[in-house]
């Protein structure tokens, strides 16, 4: 059973005894209640029945001690106090907001945080919850690179199922380090790349954010203070000539255009979900990613190789999507079931393009033109030492077309 997030926990009372309960987490939970004029509270892992059932004992051992107590003139007129500046909330909240609130001061002025808090403006943005944001952020997303909303939604509307209600301008950078650097589902830490494309979900998010004054615009924002992880740097996988004519043997016909053209035009996987057979110019043999498929950088005409033309040949009267939505999946599922590679790398068939069209070019420019990438990252990641043989022989790979 999930923590809710959308409702308040009502109160336990028992007498004049109040017990309170908060969702921490999925079936985690904190008991609070007062005692002896101080802030009490307890955790309870399990069903929310069970934090309930925690709380009636707590409240009935209150309120057994309870009795008749006598208070004093002055310890009067300071409850009256209390319960003037409390209003309608309850004032045993509002003074376990304090005693939490001088706890993580540590010993610094309560007035002087306000005073910074106001100055950083959180009370000059838009209230907004946390999942409210969320949903707006995706939605316009649209129709957009299924594989990115799908990425981006797995992080945040992950995020919004335990923190959904929280109000978005409380982030802290410890609460979303914790959320970015959680275990994988076999129990595995993420790996540095994959806590820097979370991280970068999350840093693309709060910058909406701050364009809609969900926080304040300008300047730091939550993921501003988390730092990267270093990643090693080493050459990216790529495949030899041997495995990528055993994958164009081993795929169906309908799966061989997208081994093609992403092993000989290095076009990238959510880039090839974008494309229509109406992309390719067969008169000057090249293919138009757009902008629409491709990064803001990444539009560009690919010439296609003499060996890519002869494979697409019969496929030269196709209209419509280039490939399916999870062609790259059951790619994937071909390769290794066939004992092709043990693990599919997602960009492996581009990281082969530009390391065997490097070594047969020694141009760094027109790898990088080709790839929609800057020369920087061509010269940073593909720095494999190879053979302009290795690049000749990729690049003269033939197929008999499947139809």
């Amino acid at each position: 059973m999930k923590a809710p997030t959308s409702k308040r926990i009502p109160p336990v009372r028992v007498g004049d005894t109040t017990v309170r309960i908060y969702a921490k987490g999925p079936n985690l939970w904190t008991v609070k209640w007062r005692e002896a004029g101080k802030a009490r509270a307890t955790s309870v892992t399990g069903k929310l029945e069970e934090a309930k059932d925690k709380a009636r004992e707590k409240a009935k051992v209150l309120d057994a001690k309870s009795g008749g107590a006598i208070v004093t003139g002055e310890e009067l007129e300071l409850l009256r106090k209390v319960k003037e500046i409390a209003g309608e909330r309850s004032a045993f909240l509002l003074m376990d907001e304090v005693g939490q609130a001088i706890e993580d001061l540590r010993g610094h002025s309560i007035a002087k945080a306000v005073a910074f808090y106001v100055e950083r403006g959180p009370l000059l943005v838009e209230a907004v919850t946390v999942s409210d944001a969320v949903k707006r952020f995706l939605d316009g997303y649209g129709q957009k690179s299924p594989v990115t909303v799908a990425g981006l939604r797995k992080e945040l509307e992950g995020f919004g199922a335990v923190y959904g209600q929280q109000e978005l301008s409380s982030l802290s950078p410890e609460q979303l380090e914790g959320w970015i650097g959680r275990a994988l589902e076999n129990g595995k830490p993420p790996s540095p790349r994959f806590f820097n494309n979370r991280l970068g979900t999350w840093c693309t998010f709060l910058r909406r954010c701050q364009k809609w004054k969900y926080l304040r615009p300008g300047g730091e924002h939550p993921a501003s203070h988390i730092e990267k992880q270093g990643i090693e740097s080493k050459s990216p996988a790529i495949l030899s000539t041997e495995q990528m004519k055993k994958l164009l043997d081993a795929v169906p016909s309908k799966l061989m255009p997208y081994v093609a053209v992403g092993g000989f035009a290095g076009v990238r996987p959510f880039e090839m979900l974008r494309l229509n057979w109406e992309d390719f110019d067969w008169k000057t043999n090249h293919l138009h990613v757009t902008w629409l498929a491709g990064k803001k950088t990444g539009e560009r005409f690919v010439p296609l190789q003499p060996n890519l033309v002869e494979m697409l040949k019969p496929f030269r009267e196709n209209t419509g999507k280039f490939c399916m939505t999870h062609s790259r999946e059951m790619v994937s599922t071909v390769a290794r079931e066939k004992g092709i590679v043990t693990a599919w790398v997602q960009d492996v068939l581009r990281h082969s393009f530009c390391s065997y069209r490097l070594a047969q070019t020694s141009d760094i420019g027109l790898v990088a033109e080709e790839a929609g990438n800057s020369p920087n990252i061509i010269k940073k990641h593909y720095k494999k030492p190879m053979l302009k043989a290795d690049g000749a022989e990729w690049f003269n790979i033939k197929l008999e077309a499947k139809v």
